[in-house]
């Protein structure tokens, strides 16, 4: 089976959170014909596709997906220690958030249920009717997905000269998802709820580095823009004009009008 995960996968090339520095390489490319890693080709698009953290991934139930509403809703996180499995909530509100589906999570979260086989009839903390699942039927776990990663990385790098840090893990997704959104030119405050970030300077720290070429362009474009001609052209008209409004006031009102607005006040 093919092992085309995505046409391509991008990981950024410097990424402020773990001070890593990761190339971008070609998915495609890991072992054309591998049936140890072929079936994970749907968890790495959803990681890619949402930005979930792997422990908020694993903890996903089916009344968590919205498919009417193309929505994920993130209350809660599966975890997994000697003890097995227990369900955490988000320390801060920031967690919980409802995360959009796009077309490409959409389908493949549909294509994941409808292939579910085996699946144990487990509670954990009230819980059940997990998504992902291991090959004997119970949740995968963040554990799990780092696994899959050390052997990803292990076997790349056999075959490629310019080698993956050993550190490359299922949290790099989590970052490409972010890098992605902040290249594309997504609002800091948007990407720091999809992210559940309560920290806004941790989001920040995707967006690219502005130098001077960066900011004009920026500025040109918000230039440009109908908001900023709109404000602009009334305010302006309204000073320009402000005699000529008063002139028409009756006299009572103009005594009452406001002293006339200065171009250092706006």
């Amino acid at each position: 089976m093919n092992i085309c995960f995505l046409s391509c996968f991008i990981i950024p090339n410097k990424c402020c959170i773990g001070k890593l520095n990761f190339n971008i390489f070609f998915f495609n490319k890991i072992f054309p014909n591998s049936k140890i890693y072929c079936k994970y080709i749907d968890d790495v698009i959803v990681f890619l596709e949402t930005g979930l953290r792997a422990s908020e991934l694993c903890g996903l139930t089916e009344s968590d997906l919205d498919f009417i509403n193309r929505e994920i809703n993130i209350d809660h996180q599966l975890l997994k220690n000697k003890n097995g499995y227990y369900i955490e909530v988000p320390k801060t509100d920031a967690g919980i958030r409802k995360v959009p589906m796009s077309d490409k999570c959409f389908h493949v979260l549909k294509r994941i249920i409808a292939n579910r086989k085996h699946a144990e009839s487990i509670v954990i903390d009230g819980y059940s009717n997990f998504v992902f699942l291991n090959r004997s039927g119970l949740p995968r776990t963040s554990r799990d997905y780092s696994n899959v990663f050390r052997g990803l990385v292990a076997q790349y790098n056999k075959c490629h000269e310019e080698l993956l840090p050993n550190k490359t893990t299922p949290h790099t997704l989590r970052h490409t998802f972010a890098t992605k959104m902040s290249n594309a030119g997504m609002n800091p405050k948007a990407l720091q709820y999809l992210m559940g970030h309560s920290n806004i300077l941790i989001t920040l720290s995707y967006y690219a580095h502005v130098n001077s070429e960066s900011a004009k362009a920026e500025m040109e474009r918000v230039l440009k823009s109908e908001i900023y001609y709109s404000f602009t052209t009334f305010e302006s008209e309204n000073i320009r004009n402000y005699n000529n409004i008063c002139e028409n006031l009756p006299k009572q009102e103009k005594l009452q009008t406001l002293v006339k607005p200065s171009y250092s006040s706006i």
